[in-house]
């Protein structure tokens, strides 16, 4: 017979033994912090007091590198000391880190040395990638799977959306997963610049949803892209799906429990650590970033010449009463000699009345776009602004006309002048665009399809569009001329 003592020794050590193969390892996740820099600061505190060595895994999912002026200045190089400071171990790079072009993207990726994981993303003249890595953590075998946006095409133009390779992100999974599970991993992690929809995304821009329907194997899913807040939540068959927002708000903790021998995951915690004003600056964060902060000082100090009497607008619609769209879509026509062009209102932020700071133009153009031209018919030219006008109601995608005067009837448009004279049937007029709106975006087939035709002669400038407001707001200031384009 046992003794009161063994027996109570035994007791307390069978949990024990049961659980010995048991361990749990911390899941740390950032993205789309679009060069958010001072709140970064903050990030990099909470990041530090979240990570315990051997014991977490960090990880980023794009979007890093464009959304500030600080950002702008510096082309991106700025927003990559955090990647390169803190201790991460995965980058998933995606369609923002392009912004400053193919030679940038590269430089941003050999920045990262090997925590770079691009599955199904190559660029012409870059060796391919890792598509997903082994991590041991805390005793458990973590393999990780970096998969980007799969929608690069439709928001790039020209020779730019022909020169990379980019593979459907559900397909790319299918690839994968074999090679992965031979390994016997104890978890698999799919770190996807993409999100959650609650329904099919027609635009295929988010795969998610098909993805964590399709391949159980997934234990947990790090969405990006959707800006969207996700604490936690089941998605498909089994994955765990998390997303932390955006602009450096929030950081994605996760508590994973695996068994090692069953090599599966027994159970997963989540949740989103704000990014408060009350955490203190991180130290070595912050001497990195102290030159180009006065860098980013310097800039916007620096007096552009130009001094509005009044402000210039920023509501109403583009073509019809928007002043700040009206203003970009004629400082990108005079850029490129174009006849008319189409622009959004790209943010809610007028231009102040008084002396213009650089940061003025940004909060006006926070996007990086160059000016895109090409040639159209009259008929053609009613056909895309019909094509425009069925998402006026949508302001991120809907571009009204400058220079180019619409009767509407019920959404049918007739040209009835540009240039200020009545359209010539036999005459192609060139017209001016960003690159953002001429690539499509999956929501404008037909200026797709018209802009890529031979007669068309696309021409892609190197020319930024904030650059360009820039100069004609210098040559031109107070005597700019705000018209109704759309009756």
């Amino acid at each position: 017979m046992l003794s009161l003592r063994r027996y109570c020794t035994l007791v307390l050590f069978l949990p024990l033994l049961f659980f010995a193969d048991h361990c749990t390892v911390t899941i740390l996740q950032t993205a789309d912090t679009h060069a958010e820099m001072e709140r970064w600061l903050r990030l990099a505190t909470l990041i530090r007091r979240e990570y315990h060595p051997k014991q977490t895994l960090l990880v980023d999912c794009g979007d890093a590198v464009q959304g500030s002026l600080m950002a702008t200045i510096t082309q991106g190089t700025a927003a990559m000391r955090p990647l390169q400071v803190l201790p991460y171990n995965v980058w998933v790079p995606d369609n923002h880190e392009l912004d400053y072009g193919y030679s940038a993207y590269i430089g941003f990726c050999n920045s990262v040395g090997d925590k770079l994981l691009c599955a199904n993303f190559q660029l012409p003249g870059q060796a391919r990638p890792p598509a997903w890595k082994l991590f041991n953590v805390n005793g458990a075998r973590l393999a990780v799977i970096g998969m980007q946006a799969s929608f690069f095409r439709n928001w790039l133009v020209g020779k730019t959306a022909s020169q990379f390779r980019c593979e459907k992100a559900h397909e790319a999974v299918q690839r994968l997963l074999p090679d992965i599970c031979a390994q016997k991993p104890d978890a698999i992690i799919l770190a996807i610049h993409q999100g959650w929809m609650e329904s099919h995304d027609k635009r295929g821009v988010n795969e998610v949803r098909e993805i964590a329907a399709e391949f159980p194997e997934i234990d947990l899913i790090l969405g990006a892209h959707t800006h969207r807040l996700f604490p936690g939540q089941k998605v498909g068959l089994k994955s765990w799906y998390v997303q932390p927002g955006a602009h450096a708000q929030y950081l994605t903790v996760v508590k994973m429990t695996v068994d090692t021998e069953a090599h599966s995951v027994v159970d997963i915690q989540s949740s989103l650590k704000a990014v408060t004003p009350d955490l203190p600056e991180d130290e070595e964060l912050a001497k990195e970033l102290a030159p180009f902060f006065q860098q980013l000082k310097e800039f916007n100090e620096k007096p552009l010449g130009i001094v509005l009497e009044k402000e210039i607008t920023a509501n109403g619609r583009p073509g019809v009463s928007c002043q700040t769209s009206d203003l970009i879509a004629q400082a990108i026509a005079e850029a490129v000699g174009a006849d008319a062009a189409f622009h959004s209102r790209l943010t809610d932020v007028p231009l102040p009345a008084g002396e213009i700071r650089q940061l003025h133009l940004f909060e006006l153009i926070p996007y990086e776009n160059k000016i895109v031209s090409a040639l159209f018919t009259s008929e053609q030219l009613e056909r895309l602004m019909e094509e425009q006008w069925a998402l006026r109601n949508n302001p991120y995608r809907y571009s009204g006309p400058w220079n180019m005067l619409f009767r509407n009837k019920g959404g049918k448009m007739t040209l009835v002048s540009i240039n200020g004279e009545p359209p010539l049937p036999d005459r192609r007029y060139r017209i001016a665009f960003n690159s953002h709106t001429a690539a499509g975006s999956g929501n404008l087939p037909l200026l797709k399809q018209l802009i890529e035709a031979p007669e068309a002669q696309l021409s892609v400038t190197r020319i930024n569009t904030r650059r360009a407001t820039e100069l004609f707001l210098r040559a031109h200031q107070n005597a700019i001329q705000f018209k109704q384009w759309v009756y």
